[in-house]
């Protein structure tokens, strides 16, 4: 249930810049492709958690 599910995100970091950063320094997006492209990367590593 929503317990196991959780624990096991209390315990992860995901990497905003996985591939690169995609902020300027006020946190705005600069480069929206890379966003996509860490968004996504972020999902899937979350999906590998789930299942």
């Amino acid at each position: 249930g929503m317990t196991t599910l959780s624990s096991k995100l209390a315990s992860i970091t995901l990497l905003i810049n996985h591939f690169e950063m995609h902020l300027n320094t006020q946190g705005k997006v600069i480069n929206p492709e890379l966003a996509l492209q860490n968004f996504r990367y972020a999902g899937e590593i979350l999906c590998d958690i789930w299942n």
